[in-house]
This record gives structure tokens, C-alpha cells and sequence, in this order.
């Protein structure tokens, strides 16, 4: 969509990443838009560092899954020589790239051990682990050392799990092992971090460690608005913090997805310190009461449209009108787990691995989930070597889908509660729920704000349902709710609707500002700010 973008929008799109990929600056963190091309830029600015550099050094380029690591090594290899650099998951890069090779010489000098295991077995932690627990908590949880301490014994006996534990050896190693800092140094010139709003308390100390102990330029790109990851310790408020350590800010404003009203709109209802650029086509409407002829004109007047509800319930309200007006809206819904330990470690795998189950022989080619595309999702939790065995289980999708998810999380060594399967082995005799991971020309869909999650439309219409808006003093929980809806908005590529139910628009005292009065405010806030601009 880049080239429908306003010619104005362009020259702005333009220079913010023009003076992204030219700048000087040793540590940068670019605050980017949804849609806004942050790959493309991540990618010409580590081209630029390797036209200017020796080609005896290399980069280290990470993103959080393989399966993005993997694209992002795709493009790159198109123009750069990657043999010197190590392009993966941040993961990898601790254990590929610090840990395995001083594993013998961390083991005698650093842990103090002449007994050295003749293979590892490397895990990841289940869902109730003390690891994961205080991954969530961060640096003030009262384990940190000594859950540290019973990790290092269980690796100095061949067994690495993958954790928080693996970034403070690596620390450790970089701080009390000249050999690592200098291979290090000598080594690489910078780190580049994809999605960086992602990262969790620990991993911002290793890249901090990078950076003050082992010299490297850094280069973090991403939307805190749209950190999806607290259960694992992310918090976005990490990646805001990092100019008050030295980090020059560069931000991207212009999304190619969504039109510019729409993204400023978006910004402006999460920072209220957002300034937007000049813009005079507003194309986000605000509707206080639901008038039927008025939303009945939205919904026939395009051919692309998601409609998203807080809820599920409000959602099939909206189905059964739009079936009784035959508008010809499909809804669907994820299927929902009551387990919050496995639900907060594990249902984006659960998720991705329903989408290749249901897509693996899907009889439109291009929407087919290929079998080497699910091993690079899967191979963040797996061996390599493991992946064959594993693939004979991945291509019998003639199972039932909750007999499949249990034998792919057990060869991947997951346990799935019984609690769980049941509840997925219900959920997904549903044609709403099973329908949600198959791909299809479908564009008129009814969801959740939750569902819609890397889907976008040309029209997104947004209903807000105050029974289930939750009036507390909780910062987290009202941070959350925020970044929901900035998720929704953000779907929209050309008009944005929101509406809310007359009868609900209650006041709430002043605990939570009611978010009526906060979008109909931001509109009018945000196009002041454009007006005293112009």
C-alpha cells in the first residue's frame, strides 16, 4: 500500500527513515508505527553498517521468534555477506553465541567445577516453573539468585534450560571472563533488535552489558503500544526509559497500513505528548448512541470490513443482526483457556501450530501452512535434529485436533493439562472457533478486539461495551485495556467507526476516566495540535 500513500505522507515516510539509516549515533531506538515498515528500515540501516565497516567484523541481528529471524536473514543475505554475523533469536545468540563455546572453560574458571558433562540436554521451562514466575516479576522477585544458583548446578550436570538464568551466565561470563568481552569486541560491531518492546528486564541487562562492557553500537526498533509479551516480563515501559540511558530517539509516524488520521488518532488515544504531523482528511468517526441506518451504511459501503467487540458475547449479538440484515459477516473466535500459567506461556504456539492443522491441506494454494514453515515456528522450542521425527506427527492432520496438539507438545516435551485438552477438545467443535485459524477469502468478519491481532480491513468498526470496561486504579490493568484498543484501531487501513452503547455511558466517579470522554477528547485534541502546526 506504499504507493496509495499521499504524496505528502511519502516525503514525511520518507526522511524518517532516511535520517534512521544515516544516522551516527552509537544507541538508537526507533519508536515505530503498526505498519510502518520497521523491517525495511532495520534492514537498510544494517546495510549501511556493513558498507562502512570491515568486512572481517560482522553484526548480530535478533528478533523473538525464528520464524522472523528467518525472514529477516532472507533479506538481508540478498546484499550482504552474513558469514561473520549472527542473524537469529535472542535466545540462540546466548547459547549459540556466549555460552556453548566458553561452556567448558565457564564451567572450571567462573562456576568453579572440574567435573564437565559429556552432552547437554537443553529445555524449556513448563508452565508453573519457578523460572517463568519470576521472569514475569522481573529483578524484585526474592528467588532471583537462588533459583540462579540450582540452575547453574543443574548446567555444570549437562542440563541448560532456557530462561532468565541463561542471560545472567551470560553477563557473568562477559564481566569475569576477558576471553569472552574480547571475543566479543573483536567480533561484532553492534546488535540490532527487531520488536525490541518485547524485551524483559533481564534481556535489557545483557544488551546493556553489551553495550557499556563489550562496546557494541545498538539498535532497537519497536511499538511499545504494542507489547504483547508481560507474561514473559516484558514491559514497555523498559523501552520508553532508554533515552535517560543515553539512547537518541528516532521515531516513525507514518504507517503504509493504516491512513495517517487514523495512525495519529491511534498514537495521541495512548501518549497524550504525541504531536502529529499535518494532516487534513480526518477518517476516524465517533458515534455516541448506535444508530442502526447509520451503521447499516458503513457496513455496506465496503467490501473490507472487521468488526471488533470487547466481548464475545457482544460479538454474536452483532452476528445474529448481521445474519437477519444478510450483510454477510463471518464470526470467529480464539479459543479461550481458563489455565492462565499455560494459557501466558504457551497459547501462541497452541495457536500457530491450530493454523497449520487446519491450513496444511487447505485446497486454496496460497493459504496453505506449509510443513517447513511450522518447523521454523516450532525449532524455538526444539532441536534441530528432533525436528524429522517430529514432522511425521505434523503431517497426520487427519487426527482430532486435541489427540494432535497433545502429541506435538509431547515431542516437543510439553505436557498439556488434562484441563486444558478439554477445554480445547470442546471449543473447537465449534465452527466459530475452529473456523478462526483457517485461512480464507472471507473480509466481512464480527470478532473480538482480542481476535483480530495481525488482521487488518479497509473499514474497521469498534464497539465499546461498558459492562466490560473494568473501573480500578490498577495502572497495569488500564495500561493493558489502552493497548487493546490501540490494537484495534490500528486494523484500520482507510476508515476507523467507534461506537458506544447509549444505555452503558454511566459516569464511574473518577477512578478511570470514562473512555467516551477520552476518544471524543483525543479527536478534537489531536487535530488542534495538527491545526497549531499548520
Amino acid at each position: 500500500m506504499y504507493k496509495d500513500l499521499p504524496e505528502e505522507h511519502k516525503k514525511i515516510l520518507n526522511s524518517e527513515q532516511k535520517a534512521i539509516i544515516d544516522s551516527n549515533e552509537r544507541n538508537i531506538i526507533v519508536s515505530a508505527s503498526p505498519g510502518c515498515g520497521k523491517t525495511y528500515t532495520l534492514v537498510k540501516k544494517i546495510e549501511r553498517e556493513f558498507a562502512s565497516q570491515s568486512d572481517k567484523l560482522g553484526i548480530i541481528a535478533c528478533s523473538f521468534t525464528r520464524e522472523a529471524a528467518k525472514q529477516l536473514e532472507n533479506k538481508l543475505a540478498n546484499t550482504v555477506d552474513l558469514s561473520l554475523s549472527f542473524v537469529g533469536t535472542i535466545d540462540a545468540f546466548v547459547l549459540t553465541g556466549i555460552i556453548f563455546p566458553y561452556k567448558n572453560r565457564c564451567i572450571k574458571h567462573l562456576l568453579q567445577s572440574e567435573i564437565f558433562p559429556d552432552d547437554f540436554v537443553i529445555t524449556m521451562p513448563g508452565p508453573r516453573t519457578k523460572s517463568n514466575e519470576i521472569t514475569k516479576v522481573g529483578k524484585k522477585h526474592l528467588e532471583v539468585e537462588s533459583y540462579y544458583m540450582s540452575w547453574c548446578n543443574q548446567f555444570m550436570q549437562g542440563t541448560y534450560e532456557i530462561s532468565y538464568c541463561s542471560y545472567l551466565l551470560a553477563i557473568d561470563m562477559i564481566k569475569n571472563m576477558p576471553e569472552v568481552k574480547n571475543y566479543l569486541s573483536a567480533r561484532f560491531t553492534g546488535i540490532y533488535i527487531d520488536e525490541a518492546q518485547d524485551l524483559n528486564e533481564f534481556q535489557h541487562d545483557f544488551i546493556r552489558t553489551l553495550k557499556n562492557d563489550c562496546g557494541l553500537k545498538t539498535f532497537l526498533i519497536g511499538d511499545k503500544n504494542q507489547s504483547i509479551y508481560e507474561f514473559r516480563g516484558a514491559r514497555p515501559a523498559f523501552f520508553s526509559a532508554l533515552p535517560e540511558e543515553g539512547y537518541v530517539n528516532y521515531p516513525i509516524s507514518i504507517s503504509v497500513r493504516c491512513h495517517k488520521s487514523i495512525m495519529d488518532f491511534s498514537n495521541c488515544f495512548l501518549d497524550s505528548s504525541y504531536v502529529p504531523t499535518p494532516n487534513n482528511e480526518v477518517r476516524v468517526s465517533v458515534y455516541e448512541k448506535t444508530d442502526a441506518k447509520v451503521l447499516e451504511t458503513i457496513l455496506f459501503s465496503s467490501d473490507s470490513v472487521l468488526w471488533l467487540c470487547d466481548t464475545n458475547e457482544l460479538a454474536k449479538i452483532f452476528f445474529d443482526y448481521s445474519l437477519s440484515k444478510n450483510l454477510g459477516f463471518k464470526y470467529t473466535k480464539p479459543i479461550e483457556i481458563n489455565d492462565e500459567d499455560f494459557k501466558g506461556t504457551y497459547l501462541n504456539l497452541l495457536e500457530e501450530i491450530l493454523r497449520f492443522y487446519y491450513n496444511y491441506k487447505n485446497p486454496v494454494a496460497s493459504f496453505a501452512y506449509s510443513i517447513e514453515n511450522i518447523e521454523t515456528v516450532l525449532s524455538d522450542y526444539i532441536l534441530e535434529k528432533s525436528l524429522k521425527a517430529l514432522r511425521l506427527i505434523l503431517i497426520n492432520t487427519n487426527q482430532k485436533p486435541d489427540i494432535y496438539l497433545k502429541l506435538v507438545f509431547e515431542k516437543i516435551g510439553i505436557s498439556i493439562p488434562s484441563s486444558v485438552l478439554d477445554d480445547i477438545k470442546d471449543q473447537l467443535t465449534d465452527s466459530i472457533c475452529f473456523e478462526h485459524y483457517v485461512k480464507t477469502e472471507d473480509k466481512k468478519r464480527i470478532m473480538t478486539i482480542h481476535g483480530a491481532k495481525g488482521l487488518e480491513a479497509k473499514c474497521v468498526i469498534i464497539f465499546v461495551d461498558y459492562d466490560n470496561w473494568t473501573y480500578n486504579n490498577r495502572q497495569e490493568d488500564k495500561e493493558s485495556r489502552y493497548r487493546a484498543y490501540y490494537v484495534g484501531f490500528s486494523r484500520a487501513e482507510e476508515e476507523l467507526h467507534i461506537f458506544f452503547r447509549k444505555d452503558k455511558i454511566v459516569k464511574h466517579g473518577n477512578s478511570l476516566p470514562i473512555i467516551q470522554t477520552i476518544v471524543r477528547d483525543i479527536i478534537k485534541t489531536s487535530y488542534d495540535k495538527v491545526s497549531e502546526l499548520s
